[in-house]
């Protein structure tokens, strides 16, 4: 028997916009916005790629990872100063654990075409800061997909959900969930009392809880640690969102 209570968002806020050079527009959420309570996330940017930008740039101490959306154009190309050298296509996650320090790229394989998905950064635990960087890569078909009677669809890209688990299993342990929902139609996520999680909008406009809060493509909202059931509504479009919990 269910005993969760379903809860409002303790916070909505609007993501940042920015941009850099002509090729890569995001929007973006983090710490800065959300607050601390969301660690080890610290900053989740939903991105716009079409032509290479950043060029070889090294991490330490986190985790880069890449989620490439499923209705992603193009593909990305990755390469860093371990050996790894992967291709990210549409509906694939790529996770750079830095470690102690490595250099990588990522650049699109077709300039031109839009590579579509989330860019987010991990706090490591000490050990894991400490430690020879390494890499780990998760293909779009082997993630599991937990489907509703209503034709929901969850994505489970890192640990579990909806009874499912994803097959990457990493050292930090963080939920992270595409979920798709279709016109009218709702979703509920089940909470734990010690967990934190938080959604960020893509595309379209949905209800959050019992009083309906309105959430909106580029918006993220927080559940604060408290047992809970989320509840997202969609209104007249089919919506699309990330949901992280730790």
């Amino acid at each position: 028997m269910n005993t969760m209570t379903i809860h409002n968002a303790s916070r909505i806020v609007q993501a940042k916009p920015f941009t850099h050079g002509t090729g890569f527009k995001a929007f973006s959420i983090g710490q800065q916005s959300l607050g601390k309570s969301i660690h080890p996330f610290l900053q989740l940017d939903h991105y716009f790629m079409s032509q290479p930008t950043f060029g070889e740039h090294s991490h330490q101490g986190i985790a880069a990872v890449t989620y490439m959306f499923e209705d992603s154009e193009g593909s990305f190309f990755n390469q860093d100063s371990q050996g790894d050298r992967s291709f990210i296509h549409p509906g694939d996650l790529h996770w750079t654990q830095a470690g102690s320090g490595v250099r990588h790229d990522e650049t699109p394989t077709e300039p031109g075409k839009v590579c579509h998905g989330i860019q987010m950064f991990v706090d490591l635990s000490p050990a894991d800061k400490s430690a020879p960087a390494s890499a780990f890569h998760l293909k779009s078909a082997d993630i599991p997909i937990y489907t509703t009677s209503a034709g929901g669809r969850v994505r489970v890209i890192l640990g579990t959900a909806h009874g499912i688990t994803s097959p990457l299993r990493l050292s930090t342990p963080i939920h992270f969930l595409d979920v798709t929902v279709p016109a009218h139609q709702k979703i509920e996520h089940e909470i734990s009392a010690d967990e934190t999680a938080f959604l960020l909008m893509i595309r379209g406009v949905a209800k959050l809880g019992q009083t309906e809060q309105s959430i909106q493509a580029q918006e993220a909202a927080l559940f604060e640690p408290i047992r809970t059931t989320i509840q997202v509504q969609a209104s007249s479009e089919e919506i699309q969102y990330i949901l992280c919990i730790h």
